[in-house]
């Protein structure tokens, strides 16, 4: 599951970013979501989870800012979790370039002998 997102903002610089799922690690959680900004400048950006709109902090790791080489950034957060039938996780991306925070929603639809980590909606 992948969404992608590039955004323009007059006067500012480009950026891309990519929500995705991907196989967990060892350590008893059976989901993982990975949220991924590219192409930003300035370096400052905050990257946050949410479940149901609620901040989530626990089984959150995300790099630094990571420089490309070009004056351009990017940064990686991965979000481990059990997930529940029905509720929705989301991404929230804030940056100076960006009027309002750019929200990508993940909705959550468990199935007997299928778990479904269903593809993002914005």
């Amino acid at each position: 599951f992948l969404v992608s997102r590039t955004a323009q903002t007059p006067g500012r610089q480009t950026w891309s970013g990519t929500v995705h799922s991907v196989e967990p690690s060892a350590g008893g959680h059976p989901a993982m979501l990975v949220c991924s900004v590219y192409n930003f400048y300035p370096q400052h950006i905050k990257v946050s989870w949410r479940r149901d709109g609620q901040e989530i902090t626990t089984g959150v790791t995300s790099t630094d800012e990571l420089a490309d080489g070009d004056w351009y950034y990017q940064v990686h957060s991965h979000l481990e979790y059990t997930p529940r039938s029905g509720e929705t996780i989301s991404c929230v991306v804030e940056h100076a370039s960006l009027k309002t925070p750019q929200v990508t929603n993940w909705v959550i639809h468990l199935q007997p002998h299928r778990d479904c980590v269903c593809p993002p909606s914005t």
